[in-house]
């Protein structure tokens, strides 16, 4: 290559560089001034993001085809251009350069020709060299259009810095077209909430507060679906000072807003439309303690109410329709459960995309609300509540059935101890506690309970062999406790009382409870023993006689032998039994004897061989060794049944002492209230009425008492001849005293509100009355007044007699005698003896546990004694639940029933109790008192 080549090489790429380089601060300074102008028209119209984004394009637009011409223009320039230059630059006329471009490449034809064209490039390019560096450059072009871009650029500074607000708004939004910039406007937009939203449906309300200038036109809301989409205008309503609002109504879609005044506008915000989880299903788990040995139990939530036991663990799993980010509990005690605490909140733990479980030991009942929020925040449009009730953990219960709270017991019978103990979870231990009044308690670990949660307790306790004595008082109670490792719960049953008493009081209440009607029962059924198993040897003796066949003879001797074993029971029971009378000493030595011999009578019948059948000799015998009890058997039974008769008309006795008690009541209270009267306070003169028609019962019951004496005492036999002469001289002067006449006279008066008449005849009535109770040689009399006189009998019947007596005495007048023995120290209901008290009447609705006596119904019975619960009985019959040996009372009080009890009250108390236990109306307006009041009053 000639150096011509060269040099000129490097002056064509030297003018292509500053041609490029001059044309890209042309292109700077274009974009420069585009832009500027861009800023200044988006200043005066706000233009919109598509007129924006179009000046945008064409502004590129155009420096992209500047950018191609100025890349022609500097990389087309040609080296004849160049050379071109160079001569016009260097000032040669000759234009050697232009020359030697011409030159170049040409082949010499001759030495000659080579020597002048090598010439003519030497010299062109000793031309070109003599050229300066800068001669190529263009650089005063340049340099004047870097001036002018300095200008450009410093003017945009200036405006930066003395218009920062208009440059930062003006720049972004020619920069980035498609960004949401609203024009520059001096106004300010603050837009509240900044996150709008609503639930699918709902509604909410946005406002804006302008600021910054004056509001010189309307105030709307700009709203768009969507990018692309068509903007809606919007009216807005205005509040205080210069905010506006706009609501949203029904929204099912997200959308975007912005408020806009004349060409000012505040940005673009979404609002966005929140879609409300929903609970599709909720799974409840409770796990009970441990100590409880349950299982734990899950089930789907029916009902928002949940039961877990104390101390046991709830779980609650939430599944909704939507993914779940987190939700949480609240839980309330409920009212009256720890009052004041404060509520529990519990975190939900995810367990899937839609789950969320929670999860607590549940100590007190309450109230469970639960809330759960989606991936985007949304709550839910209500909280789930869930009622969480607690069972508590109780202490044991633990009770006694048998015996009743307080008893009576003879001091060698046996306690049927019977209860029952529970518990929610299960039992740990049961203690049977026993105890003498005034000394320690002792415990006793009852055996058998394991963990089981009801154990019933059934353990007899033998008095006997305790040692008791009469007159100490045992106390029995259980305790229990669960399995409740912090409560350690113990529950303690009622306590039991048992007074031990001795067999002779054993024997009166036996007495006292027993009717005339069954007194001879058991001397019945032994005679009817033994006719039967008489009337079955004599059967098949008659059959021997008569030569019955082998058949008939065999089974007329199993009946004989089953008939004595049936009257060998009987008298054997009849013997073991105890004794409430004297005369049962006897009953009891006969029975024992016929016992014997009915024994010996079953030896025979074993003895007769394979088949049972004895001989004709051997019946005969039976037939004689039964025989030689006939007489001892009708004896006592005739004395019973005489006795009896007896006892019927001591009956009549005290139904007399009644009346007599009755009268006196009567008196008193007549008196008392004439006295009120003649002091003039009426407030008591209303029962008058009342008293009159006791008084008219009394009479009634006096005349019946003439009539039903005179019966009985007519069916007495010959050996009570003195009892019912005596009855007879008690008639007559009953009849000679006319005391009927008196009682009605005084009932007539108080019926009429005269008290003071109904007093005189009143008081002469029970005067009367003492008078004819008091005849000193009257053995009946004696008996009305509580005394035994004594009778031309045998001296266990004269016992008996007595006995009876008291037995009739208390339970006719609840204690009416006059002694210092059970049954005869009170004054019985309406009366107006001493203290009022008797152990008899008392203690008649108290079972009382003693020796095993036959309860005989049916007093008429066959040869076997028929079992019932009507008192002690002589053997346990299996399933029974009342205790073999136990007193039964056969009536007992039903609750509820207005007016008196049984028990004795003081006389002087008598008309106080009763208006405390009568109705309001009976108090207010005297109402009537049943027929038979004049019992009870």
């Amino acid at each position: 290559m000639s150096r011509f080549t060269h040099r000129l090489n490097q002056l064509h790429r030297r003018r292509r560089i500053g041609r490029l380089c001059l044309g890209g601060i042309l292109l700077l300074l274009s974009v420069l001034l585009m832009a500027a102008g861009h800023g200044a028209v988006d200043y005066v119209y706000a233009l919109s993001s598509g007129a924006r984004v179009a000046i945008n394009w064409s502004i590129a637009l155009a420096l992209f085809i500047a950018l191609i011409g100025v890349c022609w223009w500097g990389l087309a320039t040609r080296r004849r251009d160049v050379a071109a230059l160079a001569d016009e630059m260097s000032g040669d006329s000759r234009m050697r350069a232009s020359a030697a471009v011409d030159l170049e490449g040409k082949e010499a034809e001759s030495p000659m020709n080579r020597y002048l064209l090598e010439r003519s490039l030497e010299s062109a390019a000793d031309a070109l060299e003599a050229l300066p560096r800068r001669a190529m450059w263009s650089l005063r072009g340049m340099t004047v259009a870097a001036l002018v871009t300095a200008v450009v650029v410093g003017a945009g500074f200036a405006f930066h810095h003395l218009r920062p607000d208009v440059w930062s708004v003006l720049a972004a939004r020619v920069l980035t077209p498609n960004a949401d910039v609203p024009p520059y406007s001096p106004l300010r937009f603050a837009v509240t909430p900044d996150k709008p939203a609503a639930v699918y449906g709902g509604e909410a309300v946005v406002g804006v507060t302008i600021s910054g200038g004056e509001i010189d036109g309307d105030v709307v809301c700009l709203v768009r679906r969507g990018a692309g989409e068509r903007v809606d205008r919007l009216p807005v309503y205005r509040e205080a000072g210069g905010s506006y609002a706009r609501k949203f109504e029904n929204t099912v879609e997200p959308f975007e807003f912005s408020f806009a005044c004349g060409k000012a506008r505040s940005a673009w915000y979404g609002f966005d439309v929140l879609m409300q989880p929903k609970l599709s299903g909720v799974r409840v788990r409770v796990t009970p303690p441990a100590y409880t040995g349950k299982e734990s139990r899950e089930y789907p939530l029916d009902e928002a109410v949940v039961m877990v036991e104390e101390g046991g663990s709830l779980r609650l799993e939430v599944a909704s329709n939507r993914p779940l980010a987190g939700g949480r509990m609240v839980f309330e005690s409920a009212e009256g459960s720890e009052r004041g605490a404060t509520p529990g909140l519990v975190d939900g733990v995810s367990i899937g995309d839609q789950m969320i479980a929670f999860e607590w030991d549940v100590h007190r009942s309450g109230n469970a609300v639960v809330d759960v929020e989606d991936i985007r925040g949304t709550g839910m449009a209500s909280p789930l509540n869930v009622e969480v009730r607690m069972i508590p953990d109780l202490a044991p219960v633990a009770s006694i059935s048998s015996p009743q709270r307080m008893a009576l017991a003879t001091p060698r019978s046996v306690l049927p101890l019977k209860g029952e103990v529970e518990d929610d979870h299960g039992l740990a231990k049961v203690n049977l506690i026993r105890s003498l009044v005034g000394f320690r308690d002792r415990a006793h670990a009852v055996d058998g309970v394991g963990e089981t949660n009801v154990f019933d307790l059934s353990q007899p306790i033998d008095l006997g062999k305790v040692g008791v004595e009469p007159g100490q008082e045992l106390e029995f109670y259980l305790e229990a406790a669960d399995r409740n490792p912090s409560l350690l719960g113990v529950g303690v049953s009622e306590v039991v009382r048992v007074r031990i008493i001795s067999e002779d009081e054993y024997a009166e209440r036996l007495r006292a409870k027993m009717k005339l009607e069954q007194f001879t029962a058991r001397y019945r059924v032994l005679a009817q023993a033994l006719r039967d198993a008489k009337e079955s040897l004599s059967a098949l003796q008659d059959a021997m006689n008569q030569g019955a066949s082998e058949a008939e003879l065999k089974k007329l001797a199993q009946q004989a032998q089953a008939m004595q074993a049936r009257a060998r029971e009987v008298a054997s029971d009849l013997g073991n039994d105890f004794e409430a009378f004297a005369m049962e000493e006897r009953l009891r030595e006969i029975a024992n004897q016929l016992a014997a011999k009915l024994d010996q009578n079953l030896d025979d019948f074993v003895n007769a061989g394979a088949d049972g059948m004895p001989d004709a000799s051997a019946v005969s015998a039976m037939l004689q060794r039964l025989g030689v009890m006939d007489q001892a058997v009708e004896r006592v039974v005739q004395d019973a049944e005489e006795l009896r008769a007896a006892g019927r008309v001591m009956e009549m006795a005290a139904k007399f002492k009644q009346i007599h008690h009755n009268q006196k009541s009567l008196v008193e209270r007549i008196g008392r209230i004439a006295k009120e009267l003649a002091q003039g306070n009426t407030d008591n003169a209303a029962q008058l009425d009342n008293l009159a028609r006791l008084q008219e019962n009394n009479r009634q019951a006096l005349m019946q008492l003439a009539i039903d004496l005179k019966a009985r005492s007519d069916e007495l036999p010959a050996t009570y001849a003195s009892m019912q002469a005596e009855v007879g001289q008690f008639l007559q002067a009953l009849e000679a005293l006319e005391i009927p006449d008196a009682m009605d006279a005084a009932a007539r008066h108080a019926a009429g509100g005269r008290s003071g008449d109904s007093l005189v005849n009143a008081t002469l009535a029970l005067s009367l009355l003492d008078r004819l109770v008091n005849q000193p040689e009257n053995g009946f009399c004696q008996m009305c007044q509580g005394n035994k006189p004594s009778f031309n009998v045998k001296p266990d019947v004269q016992s008996t007699m007595e006995q009876m007596l008291d037995a009739l005495m208390a339970k006719a007048g609840n204690g009416s005698g006059q002694g210092t023995k059970p049954g005869q120290s009170g004054g019985g209901p309406g009366g107006a003896g001493g203290d009022g008290f008797s152990v008899q009447g008392n203690g008649a609705d108290i079972p009382v546990y003693g020796p095993e006596r036959m309860n005989l119904s049916n007093p008429s019975g066959g040869a076997a004694g028929h079992r019932s619960r009507g008192g002690a009985r002589l053997k346990p019959e299996v399933g029974d639940e009342e205790p073999d040996s136990q007193v039964v009372v056969d009536e007992f009080r039903s609750p509820g029933t207005g007016g008196l009890r049984d028990e004795p009250v003081p006389d002087k108390y008598r008309d106080a109790v009763k208006r405390y236990f009568s109705p309001d109306e009976s108090r207010n307006k005297g109402a009537k008192a049943p027929q038979n009041q004049n019992q009870k009053d």
